[in-house]
């Protein structure tokens, strides 16, 4: 991991040391479909760019997005609930089989 970009011990919570335009993009994948989404939380704020909501159920995502951020700002890929058409929401167990996120400083400053 590059030195401009810190973790929580848990590796769940990534912090950027620079300002800049960054390209972030993840991965996740589930070992069976599930009624879920994605999103990217920056500050603990969702960006609704960042997030994959699915017509149906399904066991993988993946989205990029391109975003000014400041030094200091945190960065958090959660699975979220996903209300489908037709189908009433329900508690579920969700088994993640492996999940990415990258961060790329595409232009400093800014």
């Amino acid at each position: 991991m590059s030195a401009d970009i810190t973790a929580n011990p848990e590796n769940t919570v990534f912090q950027v040391n620079k300002k800049g335009v960054y390209l972030l993009s993840y991965r996740v994948n589930l070992t069976k479909p599930a009624q879920v989404g994605t999103k990217l939380m920056i500050n603990n704020m969702a960006r609704t760019t960042s997030s994959v909501i699915p017509a149906a159920p399904t066991a993988s995502f993946e989205n990029q997005y391109v975003h000014l951020m400041n030094a200091g700002e945190t960065l958090q890929l959660k699975l979220c609930a996903a209300p489908l058409p037709g189908l009433s929401p329900k508690a579920q167990t969700v088994t993640l089989a492996g999940a990415s996120l990258s961060i790329i400083l595409l232009k400093e400053g800014s």
